[in-house]
């Protein structure tokens, strides 16, 4: 059997007031906005898009996971991916936030918060 991977594109930008994270100095968004893991075993790739700098790194992923859920996260060499595997036999929401670090601003730590739901198969429906 293939593992799924579902691959979330995260493009963040400095945009010095106005945004929506870091006391409005960065925007950031993702593509797909929402995460609904329908799949066992999925892969999750976040990964920066190519319009964000280049000074911009994926840090870490922090979770409320606490059904042992989220397991095997790897960043690339690169530090422009994030990838780990959600067994999704639980259905419920996790809150994530992808953590970035601008390194042309003096490392700033910038949370950038998707939503991610599990549905495992043979779920309500």
């Amino acid at each position: 059997m293939t593992q799924t991977t579902a691959t979330i594109q995260l493009t963040v930008a400095k945009v010095g007031s106005g945004g929506n994270t870091h006391q409005g100095q960065y925007f950031y968004s993702f593509n797909p906005a929402n995460l609904l893991v329908l799949e066992p075993d999925t892969k999750v790739v976040f990964e920066l898009s190519p319009e964000t700098a280049k000074s911009i790194e994926i840090w870490r992923v922090v979770s409320s996971d606490n059904s042992d859920q989220l397991k095997g996260f790897e960043r690339s060499v690169s530090k422009r991916s994030l990838s780990f595997n959600n067994a999704n036999t639980v259905e419920q929401l996790i809150l994530l936030s992808v953590l970035v670090i601008d390194q042309a601003n003096d490392g700033a730590i910038i949370n950038c918060d998707p939503q991610m739901t599990n549905v495992p198969t043979g779920g309500i429906g």
